[in-house]
């Protein structure tokens, strides 16, 4: 399922920096948030052009890293997750912000999970970038913006982790399925035809360069600000089946169906497969991180 290939590239990448929690401080102090840590470098930070900039951080410090941020992110798709299961459970609460809710579930574990893959979408405020730049060696004098940048792992020296960062522009709902799906790779023989189809439906779903289906962020626009009429009874109506997979737990059977289309109906209950998906591998994925 396409949850264990996720495990799998995680685990992978903790291997890289020789991970192990018996060795950590596990402060779990907001100053090894990855953006935080960077801001308040006095050095080993590098301004290669206008709006990119590398910096060299520490293996332990981001072993650390790894750890914090794996421990407030999780808090807070649990915490999303409660927020889904108290709205579902509402009669009276539209089924439109319902899966808002749930897009934001999905989206607090797409960047997790991304963050953990090595690629980091960050917002760097004004008073970040003007502290990165005061420290960075800088002997063009390029400028950085604030703004979103994506950070992109790129190597391990002399027990020293290197990342690079791009200022990407204000997209970072499309960022986050985009760095999600470019890291998502089958390497391994699938047998079962069933999970199969699931794997490569969820590629496809999450996919920013697919034809086929919207990625998340995608439905999560039209249902949130497109279309008014999705939060009366007639979205509830549409969102049926959306629902029924939330209730019942059954977006695995949804997924292996082979001759799913993309209507109007699975469109939005994709987003509950993507969900639950991702919530699978990050309850996974955190106890290899937090024991």
């Amino acid at each position: 399922m396409p949850e264990l290939i996720l495990r799998d590239l995680v685990i992978k990448k903790l291997k890289e920096s020789d991970y192990n929690y018996r060795f950590l401080l596990r402060s779990k102090s907001h100053s090894y948030f990855v953006k935080d840590y960077i801001a308040s470098l006095n050095d080993d930070v590098n301004i290669l052009e206008n709006n990119v900039f590398e910096v060299n951080i520490d293996i332990k410090n981001y072993n650390e890293i790894i750890f914090t941020e794996t421990y407030h992110g999780s808090m807070r798709i649990s915490r999303q997750f409660d927020a889904i299961s108290a709205l579902a459970s509402s009669p009276n609460a539209p089924k439109a912000w319902l899966l808002v809710t749930v897009y934001y579930h999905s989206f607090f574990c797409a960047n997790l999970i991304a963050r953990l893959l090595g690629r980091y979408s960050c917002y760097f405020a004004k008073e970040q970038i003007s502290s990165i730049i005061s420290s960075a060696d800088n002997p063009d004098r390029y400028h950085l913006d604030h703004g979103n940048y994506v950070g992109h792992y790129i190597s391990i020296n002399n027990n020293s982790v290197k990342l690079k960062f791009r200022n990407e522009g204000d997209r970072p709902h499309h960022t986050a399925w985009k760095n999600l799906c470019d890291k998502f790779t089958l390497n391994q023989e699938i047998v079962d035809p069933d999970r199969l189809n699931r794997i490569k439906l969820f590629k496809d779903i999450i996919n920013t360069g697919s034809n086929r289906w919207p990625v998340p962020s995608e439905v999560r626009n039209k249902w949130n600000y497109s279309d008014v009429l999705l939060f009366s009874k007639t979205g509830d109506n549409i969102a049926k089946e959306f629902c029924s997979m939330l209730e019942q737990r059954k977006d695995i059977s949804w997924a292996s169906n082979r001759r799913i289309q993309p209507d109007h109906k699975n469109i939005v209950a994709s987003v509950a497969y993507v969900s639950s998906t991702l919530n699978r591998s990050i309850d996974v994925i955190k106890n290899k991180i937090l024991q």
